[in-house]
């Protein structure tokens, strides 16, 4: 297969979604002699093909790192990272099948549970959830359910 920048793109978003900005940095690397008009215009019949969508990536994305165990601080600031307006991250995070509580106290449990019941625990159980992006509201919620 000819390599262009179009079958270029066809095969990233082949394995994967792709936000607009990702694809144009990975086009652009891939491809240096490519003007940033010719870029901006596979981009764009991508996106009029159905073929590239940043909602579709960042629902992905969002359900994905859930799935693992991951805050929407934490998901918020990746996706933002790839480009993804504000406005698409919280419609991604705000999917009604997320229970952040609960999801936080699933973590908690996963990874601190010999350390419940005292002090310590409960310091390291809040380091823990901070830094795996979950906000103070579900962590005071993980810890009450565990009933720390």
């Amino acid at each position: 297969m000819n390599k262009t920048p179009w079958n270029y793109a066809l095969s990233l978003l082949a394995r994967r979604e792709y936000s607009r900005k990702e694809l144009y940095q990975k086009l652009s690397s891939h491809f240096p002699d490519c003007s940033h008009m010719q870029v901006e215009d596979v981009l764009e019949r991508l996106k009029s093909a159905g073929l590239q969508s940043d909602e579709r990536m960042a629902d992905a994305w969002a359900r994905s790192r859930y799935h693992k165990g991951k805050g929407p601080l934490l998901i918020a600031r990746e996706l933002t990272g790839k480009g993804v307006s504000e406005k698409l991250v919280r419609e991604a995070l705000g999917q009604p099948e997320f229970e952040w509580g609960r999801m936080a106290c699933s973590v908690a449990q996963k990874k601190w549970l010999t350390m419940f019941g005292d002090k310590q625990g409960k310091i390291k159980i809040t380091r823990f959830l901070n830094s795996r992006g979950f906000n103070f509201e579900h962590i005071d919620s993980a810890l009450a359910e565990l009933g720390i």
